[in-house]
């Protein structure tokens, strides 16, 4: 290398000029480094300048493609570039010479070669790989296959006719309009852009099923292109036009949507006759009506059989007409003939069940003369009472309404929430029997015994969890895949309960639920909904809601109990809790019996396997997060199940089997097996029940000892609010309590209704008075010395079975006594009891058997099978009276004492049969009534956001559109549940390796195993029992309730 000036300073190998330098290193690039090769300068290595460095590089990268000999060089001074992978059939580059004629020369060339490679290949009939060859050829080439393909689009899109998007808005297109129909269709017709459209949307086409609704926004880009062609085709435009509409969209939007082509002008009308729904309620008046002309048709029956002095039915045929004895009156004179109200037209057409009534009657007389050619059955020759008892049979089953509190955001931020009233009626699946023996009961003349659970109730409730069980292992344990489950036995009316349920809205009702006021507003809305016959006779129904919509119910009759009439009393609706808000309660109990934060460390309990398996957004309040909750204990009940079949199965992992196990039996042999199996691991699990004693002294209670000297549900609530040490609200909230620290008073109260935040350090009292008095809840004087800062505890701490704390002079000093101090001999056993124990068993036993509980409970709702859950209410009983959920006690009583007689056949069978809906129309598949308006839909928000005091007024009403209208209309932007059917799949597979992993994890912890004397320091006194708190106390409660409910039946009849 030469050099000019310094000897030092590099030159550039191509201009000659010296490598500028600057402060840190010269600005110069290294050929070796650079990539192209020596042999342009003679072998010899060196230096470029900055400027001749990209001359070089644009020179070496036009000698390369010429020759096709090279590697292309790359651009980067610190990586080497791949060299792209060649095509099958490749077709050489045109060169980009600055020679023209080179260039003409060599493009002639190409376009030889070209030429020939693409007769080649349609010969052969590789059409693929000829239009890929012209594409790669050259620029032109690719702009001259572009214009022939738009204009193949253009030409697609002129003989282009999709019906299915050239169509009128109604109704019955609306409910047919499917994506997938539109995607074909335009298939078929304009293929080039169908197909051009999947290739940009779908990247790679195996992640075609895993994209969010693909039909949908397909579909949608086809309606937007072929809108903008021709405006004739705008299904979908008015679609998202009607849309926007219902949901009060600005102009601005309308017409900034409009210029883009999505919606219509927002001047177009949209109003079909067949969408406009005129009244919320017409679906129940149309039942209502129909019930009424039935019974109406029957009581005059009944009328013409005493005039002619024959006997035309029974007393079990006519017991729907005798169920309320009353008259009433209209609810509004001056309002008589208003839309809301249904009453039976005199001039009206004949009962139309009349003719299958006749036809059925006459086969079962065996009356073969009716003449071929008359239409109608003749019936002259039926004796009345044959003819009454049919229609009794086909008596229309009627329906049930549902009336639940919600809280709704007001529009303005700063204005809050406020509650409403959402009601709706259900149309009953399971018709009544009408001629089966029914004698009403005084609610006194009740057992205490049917408030309670029997053995047949624990029974059945063993037998769901052996089912539940065998679904668990089957699932978990590979050797298990083959067998079949018991086929649980299902009730007679599975085929009915199996059938989607109809629905009608009913309007929201702009009242607090909560309030008085506003219970007794909505009660009376809800009461012109009841049927009525003859001279205005109700036909009572049953009023389901949630358990403080039911005790709202209660107040709002006892505010209406002094009317003149059974109208005026609000005697035709009878309430009825209902299950989910139930279930609610329950999961509350068991999240503040088994959810303590502290335990964290401490392996197998529900707060540490929660943060273990990432079960990050559960929380300790269950109404703020129920479904994860729900599967948080879900997944609890899974793994300990599992794990639970591998201790009793001596295996050592899932995939192994037992050595019991008849591997080589036929399926009979399995099935046994597996069903006494799950046998053995429920009675591992089974807790220690209330003793024969306890019950028998809940029962016991003598009924002249016990008077009724209030005659308020109230004032009894109050009563045992006291007796019980509940709070002052009669609920448990699942939040912590504070003591009044007064021994007088010693009331409790959760953190919020004692407005505190939390624990508070040192003594509370509840008002000035209980702290200015000298009582105190501890030791045995129960009095304030002023030495209350130096006391001694009992080893028990809250557990104590006495005083738990003690002035040292009341026990004789505090020097002598031993470092565990016992107050009692009942507490020293308690703790010799504790270090006999396993804890640590008692608690994985007791959190497993709450699972299998809920899932028994959740199982019985979705069958609909009554009975089981009328059952699982009498097992609550007892755990809403332990555990203080002093509303919840009095509403099973009430529901309880009204199917064991208190309430009329007929309402009792609808409480215990058609108490559940069914969306979907599966076996299965019901949910229960309060659940129904929980999952939120637009429907709903519509009748929010326009619905004031309830029922709207006719002309606002005009708005509305029907119901199927509005599920059909959300359907066309929500058909495909691919994401989501793979999303669920996914989670599936997740939920079964954390149960996978959790059983060999955990296995060696011993969480079944006995170890006497192990205990979870967050439990420290755990055990596995159902026991009754102050069972005398119970059995008082229960007959004080009897005789309230006696009391006010005798109020309305009076």
């Amino acid at each position: 290398m030469t050099s000019s000036g310094n000897k030092n300073t590099p030159e550039c190998l191509m201009c000659k000029s010296p490598v500028e330098n600057t402060d840190n290193s010269w600005r110069r690039y290294s050929l070796r480094l650079s990539g192209p090769s020596l042999e342009q300068f003679e072998g010899q290595d060196g230096f470029l300048c900055s400027s001749c460095k990209s001359k070089h590089l644009q020179q070496t990268a036009s000698q390369t493609q010429i020759g096709q000999a090279k590697k292309r060089p790359s651009f980067s001074f610190h990586s080497t570039q791949k060299a792209r992978k060649k095509l099958k059939h490749s077709v050489p580059l045109v060169s980009s010479s600055h020679s023209k004629e080179k260039t003409s020369r060599k493009r002639f060339s190409n376009n030889r070669k070209l030429a020939q490679y693409v007769a080649k290949t349609v010969s052969e009939s590789r059409y693929v790989q000829a239009i890929k060859a012209i594409l790669c050829h050259s620029k032109y080439s690719r702009e001259a296959f572009c214009t022939v393909a738009s204009k193949a689009v253009q030409l697609e899109m002129s003989r282009c006719a999709l019906k299915i998007l050239h169509r009128s808005l109604n109704a019955k297109n609306i409910a047919t309009f499917k994506w997938g129909k539109v995607v074909e269709e335009a298939t078929s017709h304009m293929p080039i852009l169908v197909n051009v459209l999947q290739g940009a949307l779908y990247r790679h086409q195996a992640r075609k099923a895993t994209i969010c609704m693909p039909d949908q926004r397909l579909g949608f880009i086809l309606s937007l292109i072929l809108y903008s062609h021709k405006q004739k085709y705008n299904f979908i435009q008015s679609c998202v036009s009607l849309k926007l509409k219902r949901h009060g969209c600005s102009n601005s939007l309308f017409d900034s949507l409009h210029a883009l082509g999505v919606c219509l002008n927002r001047t177009l009308k949209l109003s079909p006759k067949d969408m406009v729904r005129t009244d919320y309620t017409e679906k129940q008046k149309q039942w209502q009506l129909t019930l009424s002309q039935q019974l109406k048709s029957i009581a005059t029956s009944v009328a013409d059989g005493e005039t002619q002095g024959t006997s035309p039915c029974s007393e079990e045929q006519a017991a729907p007409l005798n169920e309320t004895h009353l008259p009433v009156n209209d609810l509004d004179d001056d309002k008589g003939s208003s839309d809301m109200s249904v009453s039976v037209d005199d001039n009206s057409d004949s009962d139309p069940l009349s003719s299958a009534v006749a036809e059925s009657a006459l086969a079962v007389a065996n009356v073969d003369d009716l003449a071929s050619t008359s239409s109608k059955p003749k019936v002259k020759h039926m004796h009345p009472a044959l003819l009454n008892s049919l229609r009794l049979k086909y008596l229309d089953p009627g329906y049930i309404i549902v009336c639940d509190s919600v809280l709704v955001e007001l529009a303005s931020p700063r204005s809050g929430y406020k509650l409403q009233a959402s009601t709706f009626a259900v149309r009953n699946r399971v018709g009544y029997d009408h001629s089966l023996d029914y004698t009403v009961k005084r609610a006194e003349e009740i057992p205490l015994s049917c408030f309670l659970p029997s053995s047949d109730d624990w029974e059945g409730l063993k037998q769901r969890m052996c089912q539940i069980l065998e679904r668990i292992l089957k699932d978990h344990l590979p050797f298990l895949k083959e067998v079949e489950c018991s086929v649980s036995e299902t009730h007679q009316h599975s085929d009915a309960l199996s059938e989607r349920s109809q629905i009608a809205s009913l309007g929201v009702i702009d009242k607090n639920p909560y309030s008085t006021s506003g219970s007794v507003r909505i009660v009376e809305s809800l009461h012109q909904f009841v049927p009525s016959y003859g001279d205005e006779t109700l036909y009572p129904i049953v009023c389901f809601g949630d358990g403080l919509s039911v005790v709202k119910m209660i107040d709002a009759k006892c505010a209406k109990a002094s009317g003149v009439s059974a109208a005026d009393r609000l005697e035709g609706l009878v309430q009825c809790p209902q299950d989910f808000h139930r279930r609610q309660v329950l999961l509350q109990d068991t999240m503040d019996r088994f959810f303590e934060e502290d335990s964290t460390k401490e392996t197998g309990t529900l707060f540490q396997i929660k943060e273990d398996f990432s079960h990050r957004f559960v929380k300790q309040k269950v109404a703020e997060n129920f479904n994860d909750v729900e599967n948080l204990l879900n997944f609890c009940t899974h793994a300990l199940g599992t794990m639970l079949a591998l201790k009793l199965g001596k295996l050592d992992g899932t995939t192994k089997t037992p050595a019991d196990f008849p591997t080589s039996g036929g399926a009979s042999q399995k099935r046994t097996w597996l069903t006494e199996f799950t046998e053995e691991m429920v009675d591992f699990l089974w807790p220690t029940l209330p003793s024969d004693c306890s019950l028998k002294n809940v029962c016991k209670q003598n009924k002249t000892q016990v008077c009724l000297d209030k005659k308020d549900f109230g004032d009894i609530l109050d009563d045992m609010v006291k007796d019980t040490n509940g709070c002052k609200c009669g609920e448990s909230s699942g939040e912590g309590m504070i003591r009044c620290f007064n021994g007088k008073c010693g009331a409790w109260f959760h953190y919020s209704c004692a407005n505190v935040d939390g624990p508070v350090e040192g003594d509370w009292w509840c008002s000035a008075e209980c702290q200015a008095s000298k009582s105190y809840i501890y030791c045995t004087c129960h009095g304030k010395t002023g030495k209350e800062g130096n006391m001694v505890q009992c080893e028990m701490q809250s557990h104590c079975t006495s005083n738990e704390w003690y002035h040292a002079e009341c026990i004789r000093g505090a020097k002598d006594l031993p470092d565990e101090w016992y107050c009692s001999p009942a507490c020293k056993r308690l703790g010799r009891n504790q270090s006999k124990s396993d804890g640590v068993q008692e608690y994985s036993k007791a959190l497993l058997y709450e699972g299998l509980c809920h899932l028994a409970f959740r199982d019985a709702v979705r069958e609909g099978d009554g009975p089981a859950i009328l059952s699982h209410w009498r097992i609550n009983t007892l755990q809403f009276w332990n555990s203080k959920h002093l509303k919840y006690f009095i509403l099973a009583h009430n529901m309880l004492a009204g199917v064991n007689g208190f309430y009329p056949a007929r309402v009792a069978h609808d409480m215990t049969w058609n108490r559940v809906a069914n969306l979907t129309g599966q076996a299965d598949g019901n949910i229960g009534l309060d659940l129904v308006k929980e999952i939120p839909t637009d429907e709903y928000w519509e009748m929010v956001s326009r619905t004031q005091d309830g029922h709207p007024e006719k002309g606002e009403q005009q708005d509305k559109l029907r119901d199927e209208f509005f599920r059909n209309l959300e359907g066309i932007f929500l058909q495909s549940h691919t994401y989501e059917a793979t999303q669920a799949a996914q989670e599936q597979l997740k939920f079964d390796h954390d149960v996978k992993y959790f059983t060999s994890a955990y296995m060696h912890d011993g969480l079944f195993d006995f170890v006497p004397g192990r205990h979870h320091k967050s439990f420290p006194f755990f055990k596995h029992t159902v026991d009754v708190n102050c069972p005398e106390l119970m059995g008082k409660k229960l007959l004080l309730l009897s005789q309230c409910m006696d009391s006010w039946r005798g109020v309305t009849k009076s």
